[in-house]
């Protein structure tokens, strides 16, 4: 989408995503997470959700308008805003998908993310590690994703995490932010959230391989496999 009127130089947006099918009680759990940003806009969701969007890119459209009418300047900050939904897994148990997002305001630099998603198909329950993982099999996922985060971070054996200008004062903790990918369940940590914006951002992947080995009764290989 973009803004056609001479408000596009201010207002750019790119937003592309997928829409479940059908009125099952998973279809309107997932495709009101899909279009969560524009909660707020219109109850519920409208037949063509492209009408939403429409909304809500009016909205912003309003908004900087009225800055431009209060700083009677043409130097207004940029808006840009990328939204992007993905379908990750989708099989007769499981439905994964991933949302991406990119947004910048003015400023020294924009703010990202990934947002992930895990659904029973028969349930719409949404998964947790919790789901997945008995307390004693989420000490030992935890101490995998260290490890994987040291690996990815290249820290010195031994290295404690706050010194490495990590914010995990109690020590490490695995993200609730995850997906159940094909090979492995990828954790995410945003921008700002373990550290400083310069140290970016984070995704672990622990290996199915390596979970099974470790703890091969766990309740996340009755969605896997």
């Amino acid at each position: 989408y973009k803004q056609p009127n001479d408000l596009s130089k201010y207002l750019e947006a790119d937003i592309n995503y997928f829409m479940v099918q059908g009125e099952s009680d998973l279809a309107n759990v997932i495709n009101n997470k899909v279009l969560y940003i524009y909660q707020g806009i219109a109850e519920g969701i409208p037949d063509n959700p492209n009408d939403l969007i429409e909304a809500f890119m009016q909205r912003e459209a309003f908004e900087i308008q009225e800055m431009l009418d209060e700083t009677e300047s043409s130097a207004a900050l940029p808006y840009e805003f990328i939204y992007i939904a993905r379908e990750i897994r989708n099989t007769d148990r499981l439905f994964s998908f991933e949302q991406e997002f990119y947004e910048y305001i003015g400023g020294a630099h924009g703010i990202n993310g990934i947002i992930y998603s895990n659904y029973d198909v028969k349930t719409a329950n949404k998964i947790h590690l919790m789901t997945l993982f008995t307390a004693k099999e989420l000490r030992k996922l935890n101490e995998m994703g260290e490890n994987s985060f040291r690996i990815l971070t290249e820290m010195t054996e031994g290295q404690e995490l706050v010194d490495a200008g990590f914010s995990f004062e109690e020590g490490f903790i695995l993200t609730g932010n995850f997906i159940m990918a094909e090979d492995g369940l990828i954790f995410y940590y945003a921008p700002y959230e373990i550290g400083p914006y310069s140290l970016g951002d984070f995704k672990i992947i622990i290996p199915y391989s390596r979970i099974r080995e470790a703890m091969p009764n766990s309740k996340l290989f009755n969605y896997i496999d």
